[in-house]
């Protein structure tokens, strides 16, 4: 569907951002990508195909989107952020950070410093985890002990 219309893309946009604001991202994916396709440098398509990809957990095409409209637009702090949440999202909180830093640098909202204190706080938690060997933890009182315990006491 390369041969949209400027009208007509405007329209399909203008129909994405219903469907995605009436909560149905994957209906404004579908919508968006055509678009995206013929107009690769639209940093409001392809922020808004982010968040639709984002929201309809089609993640690895959320991450896509957002490093591309980073590249595109450095200055476009929601698209930082957006990558950032994508790879919380996909349990990378170490590669988040940075791009959690760049967003609260460009604009610091309490959403943006929040994601940078709890990626940093969870970052250092899993710094301070010993490694698990796969075995249970025993709890220090065994029944053994336990038993050992009883008998002294009678």
């Amino acid at each position: 569907m390369t041969g949209l219309t400027g009208l007509t893309e405007l329209t399909e946009y203008e129909r994405a951002r219903i469907f995605f604001e009436a909560g149905d991202p994957a209906e404004a994916a579908r919508l968006l990508e055509p678009i995206a396709a013929g107009e690769p440098r639209n940093v409001a398509v392809r922020l808004l195909l982010a968040r639709a990809y984002y929201h309809s957990a089609q993640l690895g095409r959320a991450q896509a989107e957002f490093r591309a409209v980073t590249e595109l637009d450095p200055v476009e702090d929601y698209a930082w952020f957006g990558l950032g949440r994508t790879l919380e999202r996909l349990s990378r909180p170490a590669e988040a950070l940075g791009h959690f830093r760049m967003a609260a640098a460009m604009r610091p909202v309490p959403d943006y410093l929040d994601a940078v204190a709890r990626t940093e706080t969870g970052n250092r938690r899993a710094d301070r985890k010993p490694p698990m060997s796969g075995i249970a933890c025993v709890p220090e009182t065994t029944q053994a002990s336990r038993i050992s315990a009883a008998r002294e006491t009678r």
